[in-house]
């Protein structure tokens, strides 16, 4: 029998030790797999909290998840085993502790890419503890290995333009983190609301650098059933979710828990305004968040965070806060609810854009299949 049978070509497995909340990722799960799994691969995805059930055409197999920091760089060891027992034609890794473990694979004959979610080396040098000397530069050295290590891969994937990974192979792909059309559309027209409380969303990581807490102080800070915020997704951790739950704006605040990629239009179309106020970190700037397209998809209107790149993108149809505070964060969201016409014409300005610009995973999903045809030689489609 041959190894590289068409049968094999049509085995991915995705892999990813830090990504998780009911192992459901919006880009690993929601877009990837699932758009891989519909054109005929046969996609295993392995991730910490995963349902261990087969959802939407993909084998989603749980594994544990790492808390132990000095470990991380070490787990894509643990799970080496569960790959290769899947025996892959393709292995997809999602985390930079993972990059080692593809190298490894690579040298053993497998197809490897590396889905750089953010720029690696302004992801591990913003972490806290490599603002010590000496482990930042022992991170410095870490990053730098792992980024050279990239051109031993089969292929980066990587998600906004000059990113650094996009240098790093002779065979990178830019695969945005744009709409599902079929979750989200057509909206032919956005949602107007004149009846108090008006409902501000947030879905996506619960964290500091995220805003959270400012955001639900700012709603706090709004007059009494002026509105109130509906929140999904995972805790960064117990101690910041107890801070929050402490806000005076948290009474305010309806908690949805973790959703699935497929719950999350029926929660924002409930909503009159989205919110994301981060704070400016290096990968932030230059970054395409899921959750604002969303917002934009299903006819919101948007307070977010002055970024210049933002501006870039979407102009002056989002209300900016000039500092990510509570303060600012509630006077933008006064003066949206209080001009519910001003609401309407950004939502339906944010819709256009999105049409004109085909912002729409369709298109990026075409250059993922690409891709993997071209590493498997397009039998898959004969299988």
């Amino acid at each position: 029998m041959r190894e590289d049978s068409i049968e094999r070509k049509t085995r991915v497995v995705h892999v990813s030790t830090a990504h998780y909340g009911l192992g459901l990722d919006p880009r690993i799960f929601g877009r990837e797999c699932v758009s891989l799994a519909s054109a005929g691969y046969h996609v295993t995805m392995l991730t910490p909290d995963g349902p261990n059930d087969t959802v939407e055409g993909v084998d989603c197999v749980r594994i544990r998840r790492e808390t132990r920091r000095w470990v991380r760089p070490f787990s894509g060891f643990r799970v080496s085993w569960k790959v290769l027992r899947l025996h892959p034609y393709i292995v997809h890794v999602h985390d930079p502790e993972l990059i080692p473990l593809a190298v490894a694979l690579r040298l053993l004959g497998l197809k490897t890419i590396y889905d750089a979610h953010e720029d690696l080396s302004k992801q591990e040098l913003q972490k806290p503890w490599a603002r010590r000397p000496l482990i930042g530069a022992a991170e410095r050295v870490y990053v730098s290995l792992l980024e050279k290590s990239l051109r031993w891969l089969s292929a980066v994937v990587y998600v906004v333009d000059d990113q650094t990974e996009s240098k790093m192979n002779s065979r990178a792909v830019l695969v945005r983190n744009f709409v599902r059309e079929d979750l989200f559309g057509p909206v032919v027209s956005p949602r107007l609301s004149a009846v108090s409380p008006v409902t501000i969303v947030y879905v996506g990581g619960l964290g500091r650098l995220r805003g959270i807490r400012e955001l639900i102080d700012g709603v706090g800070l709004l007059q009494e059933g002026q509105a109130r915020l509906l929140l999904a997704g995972p805790w960064e951790s117990h101690e910041f979710q107890d801070g929050c739950e402490q806000s005076t704006g948290w009474t305010r605040v309806q908690w949805y828990g973790v959703i699935a990629p497929t719950d999350i239009p029926g929660m924002l179309h409930q909503a009159d305004i989205g919110v994301f106020c981060p704070s400016r970190g290096p990968n932030i700037v230059r970054s395409i968040p899921i959750k604002v397209l969303e917002y934009v998809a299903c006819g919101l209107p948007m307070v977010l965070t002055d970024i210049p790149f933002w501006h870039e993108m979407f102009g002056d149809i989002p209300l900016y806060v000039a500092e990510p505070s509570a303060a600012c964060i509630a006077v933008a969201l006064a003066e949206l609810i209080d001009d519910s016409a001003g609401r309407g014409e950004r939502a339906r300005q944010g819709l256009a854009l999105l049409r004109k610009n085909g912002w729409y995973w369709a298109n990026e999903s075409a250059k993922l299949l690409a891709l993997y045809d071209d590493l498997c030689g397009a039998t898959h489609a004969a299988s």
